[in-house]
């Protein structure tokens, strides 16, 4: 199961998450947060390139982020073995996207709907964060074949209706739980 608690202060925040995919210690956070004022000011001139090795790619967001690395290896370990996925996953555990899907599955089974696979809870976990740094007001508009508007990317990875479907029946806690 899925554990998350954020513990805020003056000058940092820190997520510390549990679950089952390569936690190393649960008790450690696995990013710190940090203000401008803590970042490196070093004028080292690094060339990073993102698709690079994955040192490459784990410098660079850490340079870039202001995030400090606590469990760095695990960290460059997940991006070595799975790339963003990895990264996402010490987060958003296997377990929890199963329980989430698990929840789902039952209402929309109840309502004559045909389950969610894990990889389309993947794909639709994907495109809610692509909408949620998005600036397009309508949902239909990001399936749009309009000038201006929507992307292909959006219909390549899941029909709207699909996406909506999901949308309306994703449950954050067990059928019947509340």
């Amino acid at each position: 199961m899925f554990n998350a608690e954020l513990h805020l202060s003056f000058r940092a925040i820190t997520l510390h998450a549990f679950g089952d995919e390569d936690r190393g210690d649960p008790a450690e956070p696995i990013v710190l947060e940090l203000g401008n004022a803590d970042l490196d000011d070093s004028d080292d001139e690094v060339e990073l390139h993102p698709n690079g090795p994955p040192n490459d790619y784990v410098a660079l967001l850490k340079r870039n982020s202001g995030l400090l690395l606590l469990q760095e290896n695990r960290i460059r370990g997940a991006y070595s073995r799975s790339g963003e996925a990895g990264l996402f996953a010490l987060f958003v555990t296997g377990n929890f996207k199963n329980s989430l899907r698990e929840w789902a599955n039952a209402v929309l089974r109840n309502d004559g709907i045909r389950d969610i696979s894990e990889s389309g809870l993947d794909a639709y976990i994907g495109l809610e964060l692509a909408i949620s740094i998005t600036s397009i007001n309508e949902i239909s508009d990001f399936w749009s074949s309009k000038r201006f508007l929507g992307s292909s990317d959006f219909a390549d990875t899941m029909a709207r209706n699909r996406f909506q479907q999901i949308r309306s029946h994703l449950k954050v806690h067990p059928a019947g739980g509340y």
